[in-house]
């Protein structure tokens, strides 16, 4: 039960050598949670390096939810290719629904790669709260370009989802700004909104 919170306390030192055994001690049958934790502070420090373990260690994981935990931890510090591996990580039966949690997360460090991931969740139900879960996310740190974003979205109920959720964030952390913005909209954007 310790496994966990020595790591954490290891990686703050030394984050590689922290993750190596957690990797050690999970291979060993000790759960993946002090793999977790190192892994996750070790993307604080170095995200590549951390990528790339992760990356080494996917494959060898045969429980779907400690892979789905891994992949979540490898969006966070490298999404384009955490997002172009999901297919191979992840079953096709419920990777729509990972899909829709890993977006979010996803915008913060790639935007790009979040959004054009958007693409792969066919679900119409699930699509909508995906981009309204991307627009809260996203305006949170860049309102202006998560903005852009929503209004570049076929005219319909994700792009109101989508600018709804911006301004609803945006308005609460700086209204000033957000009505400005609000005011330079069309008529019918500035109704979604």
């Amino acid at each position: 039960k310790w496994l966990p919170t020595l790591t954490r306390e290891w990686a703050i030192q030394d984050p590689a050598a922290a993750s190596r055994w957690a990797e050690q001690q999970w291979r060993r049958g000790h759960g993946i949670v002090a793999l977790v934790r190192g892994a996750e502070s070790w993307i604080r420090t170095d995200a590549a390096g951390a990528a790339a373990f992760l990356k080494e260690v996917l494959p060898t994981v045969r429980q779907p939810s400690d892979r789905q935990e891994l992949v979540q931890l490898w969006v966070t510090a490298e999404p384009s290719a955490a997002l172009g591996a999901l297919n191979e990580v992840v079953p096709a039966q419920g990777r729509e629904a990972v899909l829709s949690r890993l977006l979010p997360m996803a915008v913060a460090a790639d935007p790009a790669s979040a959004v054009a991931a958007v693409s792969g969740i066919r679900d119409p139900v699930l699509r909508a709260k995906t981009i309204a879960d991307i627009g809260v996310q996203w305006s949170s740190r860049d309102p202006e370009n998560a903005l852009n974003w929503a209004a570049s979205l076929p005219p319909g109920s994700e792009q109101t989802a989508a600018m709804r959720s911006v301004y609803q964030v945006w308005s609460g952390n700086q209204f000033n700004s957000a009505k400005a913005s609000l005011e330079r909209l069309n008529s019918i954007q500035r109704d979604q909104a």
